[in-house]
């Protein structure tokens, strides 16, 4: 019986801490404590959001410097447009003549051909 007993007392409190709410069952920590816990995970909250913060202001620079880099190739290439743009208007003139100057001297070669 005392063996029965003694079994009892064991089990007895265990069930009923079991089936104890969950507020109950965890471990009841200092004031101090939870507040600097609650301090340490905020602190650390903050330095991530930093960081953040920190990476992306150096992609923003980062991309800032590729937009700069690219806008001075687009103008060195509209630069480029517009001088191959006169070349070929130059070149189309001057196509112009030389057509104009081999018309003239085959008239001219036909009209000596016929004296």
């Amino acid at each position: 019986m005392k063996q029965i007993l003694m079994l009892s007392l064991l089990v007895f409190p265990t069930a009923i801490l079991a089936q104890a709410p969950v507020e109950e069952r965890t471990v009841t920590q200092k004031t101090h404590t939870q507040t600097q816990q609650k301090a340490d995970y905020a602190r650390k909250e903050k330095d991530k959001a930093a960081g953040r913060v920190s990476q992306a202001e150096q992609e923003m620079k980062e991309a800032q410097r590729a937009q700069a880099a690219a806008e001075k190739q687009l103008e060195a290439a509209r630069q480029r447009s517009a001088e191959a743009q006169k070349a070929l208007e130059k070149a189309q003139a001057d196509l112009k003549q030389a057509e104009a100057r081999a018309a003239h001297t085959e008239t001219e070669a036909e009209q000596a051909w016929r004296k």
